[in-house]
Parts: structure tokens; sequence; C-alpha cells
């Protein structure tokens, strides 16, 4: 079966699965709405059929922008300040019923776009449904009529992104589409780990690595370490500074510490990148957090960071170590200090160095 999501469209409209392919099913559909009197089905049963699997459809969309939401640590009124809507407006994208206007402006605010096959696209949502729509040879007329809603509501879609997410739905649905929310960094599942357990982000700073990044940074006073592990950045901290140090692994929770520090320095668990920067910049003037550099630059984590009173001193960006995933996300050593309003110096090492010297932005 070239396209086994069309199992979920086909089962109701009584097609045989083991002969469903997008083809045949386009086929099957259009020659049933075509002609109700030969197959014994109406344009109504069809729509109505298609209305209630595609409710599977919005509410997939849908559950997936609210759960990327609350990963993101973000509430309704969170999301719809920066939206420009209401936190109403943003509980209707997350039950489905929403427009197809206000689901793009918090997919904005998200950092996400809609997903499907090779393509992804937020803003020109309705274009690639059109080329989509236009490969499978389906007239804007005959989709009209397949959904079940004017030819009007079909051009609005296309051409403006207007609607209802129930219409996308349908629409999606109709050209055999599996709509997914994909999140810049949270959807990459190999940098964030989909679960918050702390095997999942064992993942080790090189020791060489870490000493490069110590060397750099002007440590003084307490010195933290979150997340110690085989101690690649703690056993680097210079002799002149109270080195300190935490690991959940050793029932040190880094999240339950109060203590107020001068620096923080350490590669965090990716999963609870927001937890552990948020709880540091409460606790220390200083926060340095080796990282993918995405981590630091959705809306919701300048939101943070801007809020608590940081700024970005500088970016180190470093290469990817061996063993680490090569997803294509640059890996930077970011310091944060507060109140900063300077400057921004980026550097490289490794191979990295290539980018040039000092850039001040």
């Amino acid at each position: 079966m070239k396209h086994p999501e069309c199992i979920i469209l086909a089962a109701p409209l009584g097609i045989p699965i083991g002969y469903t392919s997008g083809c045949t099913l386009r086929s099957s559909i259009l020659a049933s709405n075509i002609t109700p009197v030969r197959d014994q089905i109406s344009r109504q049963k069809i729509c109505a059929n298609l209305a209630q699997m595609l409710k599977l459809f919005s509410m997939t969309i849908s559950d997936q922008i609210r759960d990327l939401r609350e990963t993101l640590g973000l509430t309704h009124r969170d999301v719809a300040v920066q939206a420009g809507c209401s936190p109403a407006t943003v509980r209707a994208v997350e039950t489905g019923h929403g427009t197809i206007r206000s689901m793009i402006a918090t997919l904005a605010v998200l950092d996400a776009e809609v997903s499907w096959s090779s393509h992804r696209c937020r803003d020109d949502l309705g274009r690639w449904l059109a080329e989509e729509r236009k490969r499978q040879k389906i007239s804007q007329r005959s989709m009209a009529t397949l959904i079940g809603v004017s030819l009007p509501t079909v051009l609005s879609l296309e051409t403006k992104n207007s609607g209802r997410m129930v219409t996308l739905a349908r629409y999606a649905a109709a050209l055999c589409l599996n709509l997914r929310i994909v999140h810049a960094v949270a959807a990459t599942r190999r940098l964030v780990p989909a679960t918050n357990i702390a095997e999942a982000d064992l993942v080790f700073t090189p020791r060489d690595l870490a000493k490069t990044i110590i060397d750099r940074l002007p440590l003084s006073g307490r010195v933290l370490d979150p997340c110690r592990g085989d101690g690649a950045f703690f056993d680097h901290y210079p002799a002149y500074v109270k080195a300190l140090w935490c690991e959940i692994a050793e029932d040190r929770d880094f999240l339950r510490w109060q203590a107020p520090v001068n620096w923080i320095v350490t590669n965090p668990p990716w999963s609870k990148m927001r937890d552990f920067l948020r709880h540091a910049m409460t606790v220390s003037d200083n926060v340095v957090f080796l990282a993918a550099l995405s981590h630091f630059t959705t809306k919701a984590r300048v939101k943070d960071i801007r809020g608590a009173g940081f700024g970005v001193r500088s970016i180190l960006l470093c290469p990817t170590p061996a063993g680490w995933p090569h997803s294509g996300f640059q890996i930077a050593a970011v310091w944060l200090e507060r109140e900063w309003n300077g400057p921004t110096e980026i550097t490289a090492i490794g191979p990295d160095a290539a980018y040039g010297r000092p850039s001040p932005v």
C-alpha cells in the first residue's frame, strides 16, 4: 500500500482497505460523488462520512498544537499576547474549532509549521495545498463538491489561508495528506528527547571541549555545575573558585537548588532546557549552557531571557562532538549575563572557527 494513511479515510466510506491507494481512493470517492445513483452513495452521505472522519484529522492537528504549547511551558495567554489575539481564540485552535489564520498565528508564536511528506509550510499553506490538489488532478470545483463546501471557500483557503480548521482538515484528508505539526527544535526527536527521563539526556560533553569553554570564561566566586555527570565541566573549574555541583542521578536535583551563585556552566538536559534555564536565571548572574543554538532563539525562550533581565554576552560556536546527533543545528556555548545590554560577541572554535573573528552584533 503506497498510502497507509488513507486507511483512516477509506474505512468509513466502505472502500476495501486492501485496494486503497491515493489514486484508487480518489477515483472511488469522485465516482461515488458524481454518479450517486450508480453507486447508491449520495453526496450528503459522503460529506457526512468525511465530516465524521475528518474530525479526527482536525483533532490530531489541534492536539499537537496544544501538546507543543504545553511542552514549551506557555499558557493560552502567553500565546495570545504574542499572536495578537485572545486566549479564547488560542483555545479554539486547540480544540479544532478555530480559523486557519488564527492557527497560523499560533504556529508562528510556537515556531512551528504544518508538515506532510517532504513539505513544511506555514504562511503559504494554502498555496502548497493547491499545488498538491493540482498534482492529483482535482479541480477546485470537484474539491468543493467532494468536501461539501462552496467553491469560494476553496478559493479563499488556497489564496488567502482563510476559512475554518475543519475545512482545512477535510481538504487535507481528501488529498490523503497526513498533516503534522513540526517544531523547529522540539520536533527534532534526536535533539530533544520525547520524554523527560534522565536516561534520554545522557549525552556527555568531551572533556577537551568543556575545558576550552571554561578557559574562555572569567569565572569567579561560586560556580555551580547543575549536571555534573562525569565531571567534564566540574573537573575543569579553576582552583580559585568555589566549585559546587548538582546531579539528579545522585539525588541532588538542580531544580531544588536555592543558594545564590556567581556562575552556572554546564551542558543541561535538552529535554528540560526551559526549566533549567529559568531556574538558573533565578540563582545566578551568569549562565553558560552548551546546547543547540536554536534552543535560545525561539520566541518563548527570548521572552524568558528578557523577562529575567538577562542579555546574551557571547556565543561560542562549537563543532558537534563525536557521538552527538548530527541534526543540522549549530552547537554553541551561550553566555547569558544579568543586566547585559551591550553587543553580543560571536566566536568559534574547531572547524567552526572558519566562521571568522569575534563579531559583535
